[in-house]
């Protein structure tokens, strides 16, 4: 049977070193190599680094849904899309279709960005079967 490569004739046969020539076992060593190394006791363990997470969540911030007006909607459709849609009381929906009407626009909704986009869908795809041009927009609040 031939030699193996690690125990061919020089090599070093210390057990911590076993691949280390005999002449280069002559050269200085590192401190972290070295032979005077400070053995841990049994109750010590070496030091553990703690992950770093973070944890904080932070809340979207909310959007609001905007009702625009327009001069061919009528006024009891708009009631009627804020009572089915947005789920206003009556009353509520009266003031805030009169709003819409006086003043051009209106908040109607403030909600998640995505539940804000889908009412504006829904506003668009209720409206425009009907032949109403109504429109509605979202924006960060």
């Amino acid at each position: 049977r031939a030699p193996s490569p690690d125990r061919a004739e020089g090599l070093d046969a210390r057990p911590h070193a076993p691949y280390i020539r005999a002449r280069d076992a002559q050269a200085p060593r590192p401190p972290s190599l070295s032979s005077a190394r400070v053995p841990l006791m049994a109750t010590q363990s070496p030091p553990m680094l703690e992950p770093t997470t973070d944890e904080r969540t932070e809340v979207a911030p909310p959007w609001s849904v905007i009702l625009h007006n327009d001069d061919v909607t009528p006024m009891d459709f708009v009631v009627w899309l804020l009572i089915s849609t947005f789920g206003h009381p009556y009353d509520a929906a009266i003031v805030l279709m009169l709003e819409v009407h006086e003043s051009g626009a209106a908040v109607v909704a403030s909600c998640s960005q995505e539940r804000a986009e889908l009412y504006v869908e829904q506003v668009h795809s209720i409206a425009r079967p009907r032949g109403y041009p109504l429109s509605a927009s979202c924006e960060k609040q």
